[in-house]
C-alpha cells in the first residue's frame, strides 16, 4: 500500500479526514499516535500527498525512539513549512518576559514543556532516503513541536543532548 491510496479508502465528508477505522484495518500494527497524526490527521491533504504519495507503507517500520535535540533538528523538513517552523522557534525569544508561556498559547503544552522540556506528543519522522532527503531523519509531521525545540534550543532551556521521543 502507497501512501496514495489512503485516498481510495472512505473518509468523513464533514472533515474530509480518512475513517480511523478504515486507516487502521488497512496499516495494522502502525502506531496509534502515527494513525492519528500522519495519515488520518494528514492522509488526504494535497501538501502531504505531493510529498509522501509514493511513499511505499509496507517498507516503513514504525518505532518509538528517543534522540538528542541535534540529531532532530538536524531533520529535513518540508520546504513549505520552513517560515512557519522559523517562526515558532523565533516565539522563545520572549522567555525573558514571559517565560514558558511564550512558547504556546494553550496551558496543557506550556505546562509539559516546562516541567519536562519536551513536547506532550512526539512528532513523526521517517527515514530521510525514504522521503528523498539525503539527511538521516526527516520530519513528515509535527512542525510547530519541532519548531519549538529548536526555540527552546536556541534560548539555552534545553540542551543539545537532550532527549527527546519520536
Amino acid at each position: 500500500m502507497r501512501f496514495s491510496d489512503i485516498l481510495a479508502l472512505p473518509y468523513d465528508t464533514n472533515t474530509g479526514k480518512p475513517d480511523s477505522a478504515a486507516v487502521s484495518a488497512a496499516l495494522p500494527g502502525v502506531p496509534a499516535e502515527v494513525l492519528t497524526q500522519f495519515f488520518g490527521d494528514h492522509g488526504r491533504n494535497p501538501d502531504f500527498q505531493s510529498q509522501y504519495a509514493s511513499l511505499e507503507l509496507g517498507e516503513v517500520v514504525w518505532k518509538k525512539l528517543r534522540l538528542p535535540a541535534s540529531e532532530l533538528l538536524a531533520a529535513s523538513k518540508y520546504a513549505r513549512f520552513e517560515t512557519w517552523f522559523d517562526s515558532v522557534s523565533k516565539r522563545l525569544a520572549a522567555f525573558p518576559e514571559r517565560g514558558w508561556r511564550s512558547l504556546a498559547v494553550r496551558k496543557p503544552v506550556v505546562e509539559h514543556w516546562e516541567r519536562h522540556a519536551t513536547w506532550v506528543v512526539p512528532p513523526v519522522f521517517v527515514s530521510g532516503e525514504l522521503a528523498g532527503s539525503p539527511a538521516k531523519l526527516h520530519l513528515a509531521e509535527g512542525h510547530t513541536r519541532l519548531g519549538t525545540l529548536a526555540g527552546a534550543v536556541n534560548a539555552g532551556l534545553v540542551s543539545w543532548e537532550s532527549l527527546h521521543e519520536i
